[in-house]
């Protein structure tokens, strides 16, 4: 960095710089490219796996030896065939770029720590609403792992925060928090069929229950009409709401997946 002229060195940084952000976002399609200036963000379908702490050791300890490999061929090499004159300013900047590459991969790894500290909260979050009904304690790792940086994908948070809202009694919260998953991800298969569920199996009269589930029931027939778990929740949609089971919305299943 220090043979090149600062604004050179500067572009340089930001490339590299957005270049990271892109690839991280292809990992998490959910965040905000360049927030909080835009709100622009990528389709799932750009979406790459997680890397562990060992790959992404293994691949950037790789491209950075490569990178110092290249430093020596074109530049040490040439150092060594003509007298090098170092100025007080270079030498300054260049132990400068040396901590600044320290900095920035110990960041990198405490961020990665984080992530899969994040991840592993999640994971023993849906395992307890999944198998025991400890929903306190579920939402509190769930409130842990909510938090920067993101490891699970955001819609699965909230839906599972709505779950255990829902295992409490609490329907307002379970409410509000399956229409955050869906905010995330508008054709999450569960969080349409939970919604449509809760709605159906509310206190109010028959047709304002009716009317509020028949929008998430139709999302359910438009978007997974061939899922193996939609004939279980129309079923259970409509027992909620008094329909018999030959007239009911499981009668609209296509007939390839009945």
């Amino acid at each position: 960095m220090a043979r090149l002229s600062f604004r050179r060195a500067f572009f340089l940084s930001l490339c590299f710089i957005l270049v990271h952000d892109l690839l991280d976002l292809m990992h998490s399609p959910e965040r905000y490219f360049l927030w909080p200036f835009s709100s622009w963000r990528p389709n799932a379908e750009y979406f790459l796996p997680l890397l562990t702490m060992k790959e992404e050791i293994i691949i950037f300890g790789s491209l950075y030896l490569a990178s110092r490999l290249m430093y020596w061929f074109w530049f040490d090499k040439r150092d060594r065939q003509a007298p090098r004159f170092i100025t007080t300013r270079q030498h300054y900047l260049e132990k400068l770029s040396r901590i600044t590459v320290i900095i920035i991969l110990l960041c990198a790894g405490a961020t990665q720590y984080l992530r899969n500290n994040r991840i592993e909260l999640f994971y023993q979050a849906r395992t307890i609403i999944l198998t025991s009904n400890n929903y306190i304690r579920a939402l509190e790792l769930l409130t842990g792992a909510d938090r920067w940086p993101y490891g699970a994908e955001q819609a699965s948070v909230e839906y599972y925060k709505a779950r255990a809202y829902r295992g409490l009694g609490d329907f307002k919260q379970a409410e509000q928090h399956y229409l955050a998953s869906l905010a995330e991800d508008p054709r999450n298969f569960n969080s349409i069929g939970d919604l449509a569920l809760l709605y159906a199996s509310g206190k109010e009269d028959a047709a304002l229950r009716r009317s509020r589930a028949e929008p998430y029931v139709k999302q359910l027939l438009a978007y997974h009409a061939t899922h193996q778990g939609i004939k279980g929740y129309l079923k259970k949609i409509g027992a909620a709401l008094g329909v018999p089971a030959d007239a009911g919305y499981a009668a609209r299943i296509p007939a390839e997946n009945k």
